[in-house]
């Protein structure tokens, strides 16, 4: 027996089945519009989690490109300035040519090429200051809002970020001199033997005044005569009753003088870091705090034991060690500058360590502290700067001195000049250049790390837009195929109505 169909399931049938293909166009009509497959997670779940990573990625990726322009910028820029410099001081014939003899007919303008190496130096100083990204300062290090390099009134010290660069020059303070040994070396000649002669005796003294001259340095070249035991005996005396009745900073010094005198040791003997700084505060550049320096001037003035002449040498003393201690607390705090880092993500693999350390090489350091661009900071075995512009303000005076008409200047000048040229075209050649190369190289890095990423970007793209964008023509033609079943679906309905308004009319 056949089922009877009522007009009422048709309708419902039919509203059913055309809200459907309107969804179904509707759909169609969507993706063609955003050119997405789909715009909701719930469309599709494994898609949508695969593409949030791609995208993720591709954030990521993004964030890398620009922190590598940006840093590339800043090479190619640091890059400029070292190449300018390079050029500038590449050619040094003419400073060697100015410390030729006196008969050169160059030497007239030794006074003036003082000048010229004078503001040469500033120019130096002037091209590493001129070296800016936006508002900040290339070789700035992490300071890079204020200026890295800065002038003394005078223009003979040269900071960085506020910090001689020459630091390290002060000597520790030398110990003052032992009575004992000082009364060994007043020992007196023994006086002329019975049987000995005249001419004896007369070699005797001269023996003895050879050595005496030679322990007290007054001489560094030894006697040919054996050394009068009387004489060393006395040194070795005053050492051994230092050493059983002093105290251990005493014994020290007791021996380094001892070695001074008898020439174990050339130098003077340090004096050993006074009990108030040993034991004061100091901040974490080894300088002593205000408090501990103001409590050690009211210990002295309180001392009622001391008088007035005892409190100025000590203070002097103290002034002494506290200029030691500030030179030591610049060059702390200048190889800390020189040792900073300012470390970027550029895709490398970010990661750290167990004890939360960034692993070396999974970063870059785009850092360019100023101090190693001019060969570095302190002071070389000799005394001389190794920041290049110091040097050549130090090669500049000596060039001053010479007279202005003829260029005349003595030989000790001649000597001293030639030196530091020897090390100002060191710096230029090893220092100087390495670095410019060392920057070159980093830009070249960050150009090909750039063309990486770029090429990188693209392949995430790609793999998104195969999981994400739609095929323009496939959805054109499905919300064609859809809008039809659409049309069609209405004119299905148009007829249903009709048949059933003459149904209801009959």
């Amino acid at each position: 027996m056949a089922m009877r169909i009522t007009t009422s399931m048709t309708m419902n049938t039919y509203r059913y089945n055309l809200m459907g293909s309107n969804v179904r166009v509707n759909d169609a009509m969507n993706k063609v519009l955003t050119k997405r497959n789909f715009n909701s997670y719930s469309e599709d779940p494994a898609a949508a989690a695969h593409a949030w990573r791609i995208r993720r990625a591709f954030t990521k990726n993004n964030a890398y490109i620009a922190n590598n322009s940006d840093t590339f910028s800043r090479y190619r820029i640091a890059y400029a300035a070292m190449d300018k410099i390079k050029t500038d001081l590449a050619n040094n014939d003419g400073l060697k040519d100015a410390v030729l003899g006196n008969s050169d007919p160059l030497a007239s303008g030794r006074y003036a090429l003082g000048s010229v190496v004078y503001n040469g130096a500033e120019s130096v100083i002037q091209a590493i200051n001129g070296a800016k990204y936006g508002d900040h300062f290339v070789f700035a290090g992490k300071d890079g809002l204020n200026v890295p390099y800065s002038w003394s009134d005078d223009g003979k010290t040269l900071y960085y970020r506020g910090v001689n660069v020459d630091a390290g020059g002060v000597p520790v303070p030398k110990a003052e001199e032992m009575p004992g040994f000082t009364n060994a070396l007043n020992t007196a000649i023994p006086a002329q033997g019975a049987t000995e002669t005249q001419a004896e005796y007369d070699a005797r003294v001269e023996n003895w005044n050879a050595w005496k001259d030679y322990y007290s340095h007054e001489t560094d070249t030894q006697p040919e005569g054996a050394p009068p035991a009387e004489l060393k005996k006395a040194l070795d005396d005053a050492l051994a009753d230092v050493e059983q009745n002093g105290t251990a900073e005493e014994k020290e010094v007791a021996k380094g003088w001892h070695d001074y005198y008898t020439h174990a040791s050339e130098e003077i003997p340090d004096d050993p870091m006074p009990l108030w700084l040993k034991t004061g505060e100091k901040d974490q550049y080894g300088y002593p705090t205000e408090e501990t320096i103001k409590a050690r001037q009211a210990a002295i003035d309180a001392d009622a034991t001391l008088t007035q002449d005892e409190k100025t040498a000590m203070k002097a003393k103290d002034q002494e060690w506290l200029t030691y201690l500030k030179d030591q607390s610049d060059l702390n705090r200048l190889k800390e500058m020189d040792e900073e880092q300012t470390n970027v993500d550029l895709g490398l693999g970010l990661q750290e360590d167990e004890n939360g350390e960034i692993v070396n090489g999974s970063v870059f350091n785009m850092a360019l502290p100023g101090l190693r661009m001019l060969g570095g900071y302190g002071v070389d075995e000799d005394g001389d700067p190794r920041n290049l512009a110091t040097l050549m303000k130090k090669y500049a005076a000596v060039l001053e001195r010479a007279d202005p008409e003829t260029g005349q200047w003595s030989e000790e000048d001649r000597a001293e000049a030639d030196r530091l040229l020897n090390k100002i075209n060191k710096t230029n050649n090893n220092v100087i250049k390495s670095y410019s190369d060392d920057v070159a190289a980093s830009a070249e890095f960050l150009e090909t790390n750039g063309e990486r990423l770029e090429d990188q970007g693209y392949a995430l793209n790609q793999e998104r837009a195969a999981i994400e964008d739609i095929n323009p023509a496939d959805a054109i033609s499905a919300f064609l195929y859809d809008y039809t079943c659409y049309n069609a679906a209405l004119k299905v309905g148009t007829q249903i109505l009709s048949q059933s308004l003459i149904d209801y009319m009959n």
